[in-house]
Parts: C-alpha cells; sequence; structure tokens
C-alpha cells in the first residue's frame, strides 16, 4: 500500500505513526507467544531486514501478483464495518482493498505500507500499478494551485495508474469551500478567479473525457462522522 502527498510534513508524521502501529504489534506479538515448538523465537535477520524496510520510500516495493491500493491526502485508514454497511459498490471496493493488502503483506503478516512525498499533478505515475486509489479531500487544493490544467492533470494520473476494473474512490470538496481559501496565495487567486471546471462537473469530466466507465455514489451507504458530510463516489475503471 502506497501513501502519497505533497506536503513532507505529513509524510514524516505518517511514517511516525505507522512505526508506533508497526512496534506495538511487534512487541504484542513477543508478549503473547515469544515461543515456537518450545523454543524461545530470537531475532534473526529476516527480522533484522524488515524493521530496515518498515516505513522505507520506494515504488519498487508496492504492488506484486495481487496488487497495489494508494492513497492520496491522507494515511490508510481502516475500513471495519464498511462492507457491511455499503451496498455492491462499497462491497466491490473493500474487496479489491483486502486483495491489496494480501497481495503486500511483508514479513511477520503485516502489509507493507509504504509514504511517499509525491506531486501527482506533475509526476510520471507508473500506469496499471493499483487497483484502488482513495482520493479524499484533495480536488480543492489541486484546483486552487494548479487550477482546471491541473485537475485534469490528476485524474488523468489516477486512471492511468488504476489496472483495467480498478476503482478511484473521491471525495471532492464542494465548491463553497473553495471561497475560504482561495486568498492564501496569489496563485491560487487567479486561478479561483478562471476556475470553469466546478465540482459539480467532475462526475462528466471522469466518465466523458477521462474515461472511467461508470461510477456509484455512497454518500447514504457509509456512516459519517459528525460535522462531515461530504458525498463519496466510487468510479470504475
Amino acid at each position: 500500500m502506497l501513501g502519497i502527498d505533497i506536503d513532507k510534513d505529513l509524510i514524516k508524521e505518517a511514517r511516525r505513526q505507522w512505526g508506533s502501529v508497526v512496534r506495538e504489534e511487534k512487541e504484542k506479538e513477543r508478549g503473547e507467544g515469544g515461543k515456537e515448538g518450545g523454543q524461545e523465537v530470537k531475532g534473526n535477520r529476516g527480522e533484522k531486514r524488515e524493521r530496515q524496510t518498515d516505513g522505507v520510500v520506494g515504488w519498487n516495493e508496492v504492488g506484486g501478483a495481487g496488487g497495489a491500493s494508494s492513497g492520496l491526502g491522507a494515511a490508510p485508514q481502516g475500513s471495519g464495518g464498511m462492507a457491511a454497511a455499503a451496498g455492491r459498490a462499497v462491497e466491490e471496493a473493500a474487496a479489491a482493498a483486502a486483495q491489496a493488502v494480501g497481495a503486500a503483506r511483508g514479513a511477520g503478516g503485516r502489509p507493507r505500507v509504504v509514504f511517499r512525498c509525491l506531486n501527482v499533478v506533475e509526476a510520471d505515475m507508473p500506469r496499471d500499478s493499483a487497483d484502488t486509489v482513495l482520493c479524499l479531500s484533495v480536488t480543492k487544493w489541486v484546483h486552487l494551485n494548479w487550477g482546471d490544467a491541473g485537475l485534469i492533470a490528476l485524474f488523468a494520473n489516477l486512471f492511468h495508474m488504476l489496472r483495467p476494473g480498478g476503482v478511484l474512490i473521491l471525495e471532492p470538496q464542494p465548491w463553497s469551500s473553495y471561497k475560504k481559501k482561495h486568498g492564501l496565495t496569489k496563485e491560487s487567486r487567479e486561478h479561483y478567479s478562471s476556475i470553469k471546471i466546478f465540482p459539480a462537473h467532475f462526475r462528466q469530466l471522469l466518465l466523458d473525457k477521462i474515461g472511467f466507465q461508470r461510477v456509484e455514489e455512497l454518500t447514504a451507504a457509509v456512516p459519517t462522522a459528525r460535522g462531515f458530510d461530504r458525498p463519496l463516489f466510487v468510479y470504475y475503471k
């Protein structure tokens, strides 16, 4: 699994948090099963190599026979209960994510998770490299910093990253939220005044221009946290 963000501080924090999760799991494993076959299990080269690769950034570590999952703008989050609460679209997305986690499992049975500081708008992303891509609370910032052209480039890159049959889980911010942040920089002010592709147009853009086959809305199917009720969409390649 690969987590991507343009902010190096967020990537650093994501690595720190994931490292804490891995360490806690290792400590729990040592406490619950320090022996195997009547003999104490001691550290070996394999364990040392695992410690060295925890949190390491590298595209070659993502993927494999079963695929990979990428998250943009946020560290991977658990999806407990999602498939039970949602309809067919959520179940398919959850199944794809589960397959990705299974394929990405490293030593010790833990999923291999890496974080990379990257600008997805401008980067040359590897094609057909992921089964599931999450783009959550990202579109507004891309729109304000790179305008309509940047938004189109983002969507095109996400589409090309997905394997055939892959899904993009998209949570776009509403147009009403742009006004509060459009004055942060000179570029954001200029882009805000020149935007022609509004969030209401994203569906048509993704289906008619980018190439996704269909879309399903998950808003009614997924329980939301208090005060957070943005629409959530699944686009199928």
